[in-house]
């Protein structure tokens, strides 16, 4: 049986170039979203640094939070109340790192088969070490508390429980869900589960985020701290696979005679 056509884009929706995240694209940041984010970034660093104003907004929701009794801080730990606690840490795992690697790795499987190519791997792998590479020097330095660390401060956490800033679930949920739609655009032939992908990482971000704060897992300035940060790691990824360089390097690491060209590489509904 012969392969299908994947020369053209199956629809003009499916663009691996899209503006904005969505149900129907791979998210490359513009420039102007790449300084807002950075900006972003910028300022929620200097607020926990600095004891900003953001600090008010951050006790009072972190209050508010445990007012609803999912996690209590109680004097001799944290209780956890079932069954609220299992679904708010099943939520929060579509910021987990190794949640979003091995529904990625499926797919890098499925583009080896119909195209065998490295490039999938080659792309998670990256975004997985520039993930690690910017996200933990601040949380190893920074040694921020948890809302509900016993220390209930912004520093100095005890028994080493420091690292909230900025969050790495909102940073995996941002830049590994536009990883696997980039992937799923190009590679996938299903028309279905490139969309169900491009869902995932539109909403995987939000659900993060909700989960996170509402279990008081993070304060609501490291989500958006880890947020800043993830689209300036995905612009850095896009924008170095976008150069004579990178293309070079992906056309070595594809080892099908019929290569599909760069761009957008969605295929027709099988």
């Amino acid at each position: 049986m012969s392969l299908p056509d994947r020369s053209m884009p199956n629809d003009r929706e499916d663009s691996v170039n899209a503006a904005w995240p969505s149900p129907h694209g791979a998210w490359f940041p513009r420039i102007w979203q790449v300084i807002v984010a950075a900006a972003l970034f910028v300022a929620m660093f200097l607020n926990v640094l600095w004891d900003g104003p953001f600090r008010g907004l951050d006790q009072w929701l972190a209050d508010a939070v445990q007012s609803w009794g999912i996690r209590e801080l109680t004097p001799t730990g944290i209780e956890e109340n079932e069954p609220w606690n299992t679904i708010g840490f099943l939520l929060s795992q579509t910021g987990g790192r190794w949640t979003n690697v091995t529904w990625i790795l499926v797919l890098c499987v499925m583009a080896w088969v119909t195209d065998r190519t490295l490039v999938p791997l080659l792309r998670v792998g990256v975004a997985v070490f520039i993930m690690w590479a910017a996200v933990y020097p601040f949380k190893e330095w920074m040694d921020r508390s948890f809302p509900m660390d016993p220390a209930g401060d912004y520093f100095g956490a005890v028994g080493g429980l420091g690292g909230a800033y900025p969050s790495g679930h909102q940073t995996n949920s941002i830049l590994l869900g536009s990883v696997g739609a980039w992937i799923a655009v190009q590679y996938i032939r299903q028309r279905w589960l490139r969309h169900l992908v491009c869902w995932y990482a539109v909403l995987a971000p939000i659900i993060s985020a909700v989960a996170v704060i509402g279990m008081n897992y993070h304060w609501l300035t490291d989500v958006l701290g880890g947020a800043g940060m993830a689209v300036v790691l995905l612009w850095l990824l896009r924008a170095a696979s976008a150069t004579s360089a990178g293309q070079h390097l992906e056309a070595r690491l594809t080892f099908s005679e019929n290569q599909p060209p760069p761009g957008d590489r969605a295929a027709n509904e099988r």
